[in-house]
């Protein structure tokens, strides 16, 4: 899906660069920006309450609307949010830069699935629904199931766990929160979002990573008038069994509303993002969860350099959206 993302990306700018030309009498107006006092959209775990903090910003959110899976608003209660959640944080950012106000709070999990293998003791990993998910020292762990699991090694085979953390889409997670919500799978609500590969219409059949989801007796309605297509960024639902590495899916849905991967940014809209370095694209452009970033503007780097850039790297960008939809790095922090 990135490349053709980056070649849909090139031909913008190749566009605007005509028009440009013609137009030489012309302005373009660019949105003033700096995140001190102005709006911001951040995202990132948590990392502390009070307020809650997300890349090292406190936001209030006293008056924020905070939202768990799409649909289900809290007003402002942050019960329903813990620490190491990845969230999606849209407010204001004060002048000092570490302080601000969020309007809306934003949580929406990874998988929610049954443990295939757990593999944390020689490898910090698990293997949920056929996808590696990468376990670390600061993974946050809760037992939520009644079963007294005292640590991520003692999650048994079949047990229903949340994941919150950084996916490239394609079947690897690194966790930043692990949460046990079922000792074992007695037909809960099995969830996974993903990027839809190797689709199949005759057999009616896609991937996300290593699992194969059948979508013959899903409902598609959610999907709209968008086709179902490799390379687009979905949510798959079931409550039935996964067996021989098969989900038979219940319903397809679009995630981030138009199936595209990645933060939908306004020119000029500042962005952070804390996440996994997905692929180095060229020595112009990275991805991070699913976003371009473009680092042709020589970032700041922090706590490493321009060689440190690598895929499976931690980081966090501070940046601004151009007219392409591009995140235009101006600072790059390695954790």
């Amino acid at each position: 899906m990135m490349a053709i993302r980056h070649i849909s990306y090139l031909l913008a700018i190749a566009l605007v660069t005509v028009l440009s030309a013609c137009n030489s009498g012309g302005s373009t107006n660019v949105a003033e920006g700096g995140i001190g006092g102005t709006g911001i959209t951040t995202s990132g775990q948590i990392t502390a309450f009070g307020s809650i903090w997300v890349n090292g910003i406190e936001f209030e959110t006293d008056s924020a609307s905070i939202f768990v899976e799409g649909t289900e608003e809290f007003g402002d209660d942050q019960d329903h949010l813990d620490e190491c959640m990845v969230v999606t944080v849209v407010g204001t950012v004060n002048a000092d830069g570490v302080s601000g106000t969020a309007d809306v709070v934003r949580f929406a999990d990874e998988m929610e699935g049954t443990v295939d293998a757990n593999n944390v003791a020689a490898s910090n990993t698990l293997t949920v629904m056929s996808q590696t998910v990468t376990v670390t020292a600061s993974t946050c762990f809760e037992d939520d199931s009644g079963a007294s699991i005292a640590s991520l090694a003692d999650i048994p085979v079949n047990a229903v766990v949340e994941v919150s953390g950084f996916s490239d889409g394609q079947g690897n997670i690194v966790a930043t929160r692990v949460e046990v919500k079922a000792g074992a799978w007695t037909g809960e609500e099995l969830e996974l979002k993903g990027v839809v590969d190797n689709l199949n219409t005759g057999a009616e059949t896609f991937e996300i990573g290593a699992l194969i989801i059948d979508y013959s007796s899903a409902d598609l309605s959610e999907l709209g008038a968008t086709p179902l297509t490799n390379g687009l960024y979905v949510e798959v639902e079931s409550e039935s069994a996964i067996v021989g590495g098969v989900m038979d899916a219940d319903e397809v849905e679009l995630e981030d509303e138009d199936g595209e991967w990645g933060h939908d940014g306004d020119d000029g809209e500042e962005y952070e993002l804390e996440g996994v370095i997905n692929t180095i694209i060229n020595s112009e452009q990275i991805e991070v969860n699913g976003q371009l970033v473009d680092i042709s503007d020589s970032p700041e780097y922090e706590n490493g350099d321009l060689s440190d850039l690598s895929a499976g790297v931690l980081v966090t960008v501070e940046g601004e959206f151009d007219a392409f939809g591009a995140l235009v790095a101006s600072e790059i922090e390695f954790h």
